[in-house]
């Protein structure tokens, strides 16, 4: 096995329990995180994965900026934030050597290679769809809640052999440090999948507040949920994205088995945190808009969000003037 050297943005579930299998794997991994009680964490004890994945593993170095990820030479960097931090990273990106280097997105939503192709190189860029998530419960340690395998990756339509290559390779080391990875040339298709699945369950479970496998248990949102991937997958086939006869059924099915865990939206909502509307449903809306679909439940559930947002922030508003 020949040893890379990775760099990974982003020390939450996502990138943590990615830099916790290629570390084991023995791959030279750096990790950057703004917050430094992680990379502190990190730094001494490593990074430990429980519940559906078992592994501690220490990591080669930990930092907290760009330009000391950019100093460790990683030619693969991995991009692990949330959708919603992007746009406060490009900047940050637009700094890194891109000139070879490979950078892989593993962000939910549409649209994601688009906004990055604004700083990085087409041909270096790569989109993957990731089938695994986690709960950090404290620094450096993360509650792996699932990992529905294969992982995806792929790149532009128009990339030539060499990029191709390079994806393949990709898929070739993340599936050797036990994290299965699929090269594939849909990945557009793969990710539209996604987002379905998750523009369908995700703001339901944020105004239930209910667990995934509850969600799925009760008829009346269970409904809910057949019906806006329905919706999801019109305006999906109006954009090409065609899936077969029985897509919806088995989508059903496999969200029935998510378990008794929240979606990362709702844990989102519930930390204050901004969260990934922008990329799933009010995109999927976008695509509605642009074909004259009317899909009504998902502007619907955008908009109750978008409501509860705006009383969030209100309410944090007022609570800052009362301290004041």
């Amino acid at each position: 096995m020949n040893r890379e050297n990775i760099g990974i943005i982003g020390a939450g579930a996502i990138g943590s329990i990615l830099a916790a299998y290629l570390g084991k794997a023995g791959h030279e991994v750096h990790v950057v995180d703004i917050k430094e009680d992680i990379v502190d964490a990190i730094n001494e004890l490593g990074i430990k994965i429980s519940g559906v994945m078992e592994l501690h593993s220490i990591v080669s170095k930990a930092v907290t900026s760009f330009a000391q990820l950019d100093e460790l030479g990683p030619d693969y960097i991995f991009i692990c934030v949330k959708a919603y931090v992007l746009p406060a990273i490009l900047e940050d990106l637009c700094s890194l050597d891109n000139s070879k280097r490979a950078f892989v997105s593993f962000q939910n939503g549409l649209g994601i290679l688009k906004l990055l192709g604004n700083c990085l190189h087409n041909e270096n860029l790569f989109r993957a769809v990731v089938n695994y998530a986690g709960i950090p419960t404290r620094p450096g340690h993360i509650q792996a809640t699932f990992f529905h395998p294969p992982n995806y990756i792929g790149c532009n339509e128009d990339a030539g052999p060499e990029t191709i290559d390079i994806a393949k390779k990709i898929s070739s080391f993340l599936t050797d440090a036990g994290l299965e990875t699929e090269f594939t040339r849909e990945i557009k298709k793969m990710v539209w999948q996604k987002t379905i699945l998750n523009s369908a369950l995700m703001p339901t479970s944020v105004l239930t507040r209910l667990s995934m496998n509850k969600i799925m248990s009760i008829p009346e949102t269970r409904e809910i949920i057949e019906e806006h991937i329905q919706e999801c997958l019109d305006v999906a086939e109006a954009e090409g994205y065609v899936y077969e006869k029985d897509f919806k059924e088995k989508a059903v099915r496999y969200l029935s088995t998510a378990g008794e865990h929240k979606t990362s939206m709702l844990l989102d909502f519930e930390a204050g945190n901004p969260i990934e509307l922008d990329f799933l449903n009010a995109r999927i809306q976008e695509y509605a808009e642009k074909h004259g679909i009317s899909c009504r439940q998902n502007k619907l559930m955008l908009s109750l969000i978008k409501g509860l947002l705006h009383h969030r922030q209100a309410t944090k508003n007022a609570g800052n003037k009362t301290k004041k």
